[in-house]
């Protein structure tokens, strides 16, 4: 249940600023956080259905971090869209991880080696885009320009968020920073990551900061709804929900166009 006031404040990984080093230990501490939970898995019969309904062979992932489930969700999908290609892209892609990832898919998955503007379109061939954990980092008025930009090119989009904006999620952020400490040494961080993990916090300080804001900044479902225009309800089937996970639900927003 939605129950703070939205406030669009900022987050650290999002400012120009913020060193690529400590950019990248936040992503790829988020990446584990939603891979070893296994979050993923309730987000792929919505991605399955709306590959089968538009009928596309590609998905676009928007603001794609470090990869996240990517290589996890491409295989699962693979085994009933055998020619489906993903692709990775970010306003700061982090292409030591891309091209990691790029590299163990065997062609399966490739990426776009510079910034992409979620706002802007990517190919004029129509496509399926994914947006897991990134849409509340957006402003309304940016939010409504993604949703204008992939209802133009007749793209399918299916949006991801695991938090909410309840005074619970903001609270439960405070756990990532006694978990960060203890999952750093799997994300195979550089020198300057553990210095700044554990003799200087400032890397779990900028987790539980950035997770606090990121609830307080997500989009409820009806706050979506109502940047749709009249157009846009029109020509497409919109889906709004959650799906159940053991350890938390994931909210989804789902835009596939009408044939």
């Amino acid at each position: 249940m939605q129950i703070l006031p939205r406030l669009h404040l900022f987050e650290f990984e999002d400012q120009d600023f913020c060193p690529v080093f400590i950019r990248d230990a936040l992503t790829n501490y988020l990446n584990c956080i939603w891979c070893t939970g296994q979050f993923y898995r309730c987000t792929l019969p919505i991605i399955q259905r709306a590959l089968d309904a538009s009928g596309h062979h590609r998905i676009i992932d928007l603001c794609s971090g470090g990869g996240g489930a990517i290589p996890k969700i491409s295989q699962r999908l693979l085994a009933t869209h055998p020619n489906l290609q993903v692709t990775l892209s970010d306003f700061y892609p982090n292409l030591d991880a891309f091209q990691s990832i790029a590299k163990q898919s065997e062609g399966k998955i490739n990426y776009i080696q510079y910034s992409v503007d979620a706002r802007t379109q990517v190919t004029s061939t129509p496509s399926m885009y994914t947006m897991f954990l990134a849409l509340h980092h957006f402003a309304p008025e940016d939010v409504g320009a993604i949703l204008q930009t992939r209802t133009q090119n007749k793209d399918t989009i299916a949006i991801f968020e695991i938090q909410q904006r309840s005074v619970f999620d903001v609270l439960l952020m405070l756990v990532h920073f006694p978990l960060c400490w203890l999952l750093m040494p799997f994300l195979r961080p550089t020198w300057s990551q553990l210095f700044f993990t554990y003799l200087i916090p400032i890397i779990p300080l900028l987790i539980v900061w950035d997770g606090m804001v990121s609830s307080l900044r997500t989009y409820a479902p009806d706050e979506i709804r109502g940047m749709l225009s009249e157009e846009q309800q029109q020509t497409y089937h919109w889906e709004f929900g959650r799906v159940f996970h053991p350890l938390h639900s994931v909210q989804y927003c789902l835009g596939i166009p009408k044939s």
